[in-house]
């Protein structure tokens, strides 16, 4: 018998969802999202600041590419052209840090919002957050679960190339730069799933994970 458990019998359980590029976190998130959990992504939070020319975000990123590069990376209708940052991005380490920096605290505040949002109306919740390690969420109260999805090299690299068209240039810049999780300690919060084979295996190991969460909360 699980036991359960009285912390969230007032407030709901809030699950973070991440992982590198290519594993099967979106498919994973609208699984969730079919199974009843609240959901919601960082990556939308990340594109509609992108897209919203009257955001602090979107001239932070303007300012930045201007004042260290002297290049406008503006389109004719003034979209930010994200070809242009990415070949820049490819020679340049230190502007790499310095985006990611003003990604994760214009991240860390909408995001907060959706998170308590999340807990106070629902018993369960799921948001995917990719960079959850880089801005140290697990330390967070209201992340109550990790998920993390993992999958073997060759498979990410199939689905990159199948799903986003990358050259090989970009797809080892993506690696590069991504979040070492195999050098990672196992978070106590943490529970990892394995997508290797069928998106059929993959929602029967989904099911047994939310068979045990909802036994418990």
């Amino acid at each position: 018998m699980y036991k359960k458990c009285k912390k969230f019998e007032k407030n709901g359980l809030v699950i973070g969802l991440t992982g590198n590029i290519g594993v099967g976190k979106s498919l994973v998130l609208k699984y969730f999202h079919k199974k009843g959990f609240f959901t919601y992504s960082a990556d939308e939070i990340v594109k509609q600041e992108y897209n919203d020319k009257n955001s602090q975000f979107y001239q932070l990123v303007l300012n930045l590419f201007r004042n260290e590069k002297k290049i406008d990376i503006l389109n004719p209708d003034f979209s930010i052209d994200k070809n242009k940052m990415l070949e820049i991005m490819l020679k340049d380490v230190v502007l790499i840090k310095k985006l990611n920096d003003i990604t994760k605290k214009t991240v860390l505040k909408r995001l907060e919002k959706f998170i308590i949002y999340g807990k106070k109306n629902y018993k369960f919740s799921i948001i995917e957050i990719p960079i959850l390690f880089e801005m140290d969420l697990q330390k967070k109260e209201y992340i109550d679960l990790i998920l993390t999805i993992k999958t073997q090299k060759d498979f990410v690299k199939k689905r990159i190339f199948k799903q986003r068209k990358l050259t090989d240039e970009l797809y080892s810049f993506f690696l590069k730069n991504q979040f070492d999780y195999e050098k990672k300690i196992l978070d106590k919060k943490e529970i990892i799933i394995y997508n290797n084979t069928t998106i059929f295996m993959l929602q029967k190991k989904l099911n047994y994970f939310i068979n045990i969460v909802k036994k418990i909360c």
